[in-house]
Order: C-alpha cells, then structure tokens, then sequence
C-alpha cells in the first residue's frame, strides 16, 4: 500500500494497527515538504525477531541519502 503525507505535522501507523499487519504486507509513505528537513519520532517500534532483520524493517530514503533502521 501507499499513501502521500503533507503539510508541516501528521501521523501513520502500520495496516491494522494496533493489532498485528498481515504476513508479508510492503507498507510505504511518501512524506513531502516544501524544503527543510524532516523529524521522524517513533513512539512505538516493534519487529520480529529474525536473523538480519529480514521481516520487518523501516527504511528511510531521501533525495541526497537512504538509511535502513533495521
């Protein structure tokens, strides 16, 4: 699924939340700003427990860099 966020503050959660997702679900947003920056706060982050961090995962990806919070 993919869903746009803009203006100067917003809020996203992940599909079902605050139950569990479906298996296998590929969740994006596309936060856009005029220019400046942009501050992501998590107030609660919780994966699975996996060997490389292969089933749940944020990553971050701007237009001058990307960076994987695994």
């Amino acid at each position: 699924s993919g869903v746009s966020l803009t203006g100067p503050a917003g809020t996203f959660t992940s599909p079902n939340h605050p139950s569990n997702y479906d298996n296998n679900s590929d969740c994006s947003w596309t936060i856009t700003v005029p220019s400046g920056s942009v501050t992501l706060t998590f107030d609660e982050f919780e994966v699975e427990s996996s060997s490389q961090c292969s089933f749940d995962r944020v990553v971050v990806r701007g237009n001058s860099f990307s960076t994987d919070l695994s």
